[in-house]
């Protein structure tokens, strides 16, 4: 890659994280499943958004989405504080009728779509020559499959047992230490 084509896509990529995360977005989101418990990360706008993802990415009959989402604002708890910004931005990329009109002529939120159009935004954003689009959604997608296989049921139809709960080490503990 030349300078001039890195030069161009880092500045498109740093306008897309500017201006999407909701600050010129002119349409309402469509109607967003609200969360069940308090959240830890995700803005309650942003938790709306990602369970759209997760229905969309989470094919397998029963997946419950808003517990994927759940599971992936818990896993955000131990993600740093930037880490954690940028994941609500990203999520919010998703949903911006800006970003859409951009680079996919899609005037409407992605929340606010029919379902075959949220599965062709997707795979655009699959398929994207842009970096940010890309790795976007394919960690989008890796956080909703690791949350869908945590929870108690998904791992079942595999012949699995379900994962035991995460249980965090203290610090007298560390790799096989024992106390005292």
């Amino acid at each position: 890659m030349d300078r001039r084509t890195f030069l161009k896509r880092g500045a498109i990529g740093g306008a897309v994280l500017f201006l999407a995360p909701g600050r010129l977005v002119a349409l309402p989101s469509g109607a967003l499943d609200a969360a069940t418990r308090p959240l830890a990360v995700l803005t309650p706008r942003a938790f709306g958004v990602l369970v759209a993802v997760a229905r969309r990415v989470i094919t397998v009959e029963g997946a419950d989405a808003v517990a994927i989402a759940h599971g992936v604002d818990d896993a955000l708890r131990f993600a740093n504080t930037q880490t954690q910004g940028d994941i609500n931005a990203l999520i919010m990329l998703f949903e911006s009728a800006l970003v859409g009109a951009i680079f996919d002529g899609r005037f409407k939120p992605f929340t606010r779509c029919s379902p075959e159009k949220q599965d062709a935004i997707l795979d655009t954003w699959r398929r994207s020559r842009i970096d940010i689009r890309r790795t976007g959604y394919a960690a989008l997608k890796q956080l909703c499959l690791v949350s869908h296989y945590m929870t108690p049921g998904a791992a079942s139809w595999l012949g699995y047992p379900a994962p035991l709960p995460w249980v965090p080490v203290s610090d007298d503990s560390k790799f096989g230490a024992t106390p005292g």
